[in-house]
């Protein structure tokens, strides 16, 4: 298949309907758990904060446009929360644990220095 049929292939399916989901709601979604996924769990993966700061992003979206949100659209919502909360809380654990490794280094070397005087 050429790049032409390939390209059709996908303008279909960003304009393929779905049943109770409103188009823009389900580029909004897609977008967040493009960005949520891939680059707080790959690119940025032990930054607290920033899931938490895209949560509230994500919160405010849906509280503007409460009024026109189906029942599908407001589960994958859900999802999409849980799936930062998550996220944030295994980027606060990896940065304790990583603090945690730093201050046992460091007493350990202090340790040492105050048994050699």
């Amino acid at each position: 298949m050429d790049v032409r049929g390939r390209i059709g292939e996908i303008g279909r399916a960003a304009l393929y309907q779905i049943p109770s989901y409103d188009r823009a709601a389900l580029y909004l979604q897609a977008c967040t758990i493009v960005v949520g996924m891939f680059v707080l769990w790959f690119w940025w993966p032990g930054v607290p904060t920033l899931a938490i700061a895209f949560l509230g992003v994500v919160a405010t979206l849906m509280a503007i446009r409460a009024d026109s949100l189906t029942t599908p659209e407001k589960i994958v919502s859900i999802v999409i929360s849980f799936a930062l909360f998550v996220i944030e809380t295994r980027a606060v654990l990896k940065d304790r644990d990583k603090f945690a490794t730093r201050q046992a280094e460091l007493n350990s070397k202090a340790e040492s220095a105050r048994n050699e005087e």
